[in-house]
């Protein structure tokens, strides 16, 4: 192509450290099988109430730090049982800002 062989930037990466994918969550065989029961409760309430969908408060929270962390999630499960999940998170932050987004179809 170009005069350098393949291997060579690839190598470099390793060296220089640019990008570092630390993963916390994955999915099991489990998870797959709680969406597809809350899919179709989703669906059966629709088909009862199609005002249903309507009636839903989507949230997001996202915070912003001043270390180099740009978006950390929170994420809240509710559920009957504890699914007794570990996330991985960082407590000590230099300086940080909140924000909680809502989306919603009707005025509350």
């Amino acid at each position: 192509m170009c005069g350098v062989e393949t291997k060579v930037p690839f190598s470099l990466l390793k060296l220089l450290l640019v990008w570092i994918i630390v993963l916390v969550l994955s999915p099991t065989m489990s998870d797959t099988e709680a969406r597809m029961e809350f899919c179709l409760w989703l669906q059966g309430m629709y088909l009862e109430n199609p005002d249903f969908l309507q009636n839903i408060l989507y949230l997001d929270e996202a915070t912003f730090t001043t270390n180099g962390i740009v978006s950390s999630q929170y994420i809240r499960m509710w559920s009957e049982n504890n699914p007794h999940w570990v996330i991985g998170c960082k407590r000590q932050y230099s300086s940080k800002t909140n924000f909680l987004s809502k989306v919603a179809s009707k005025s509350q």
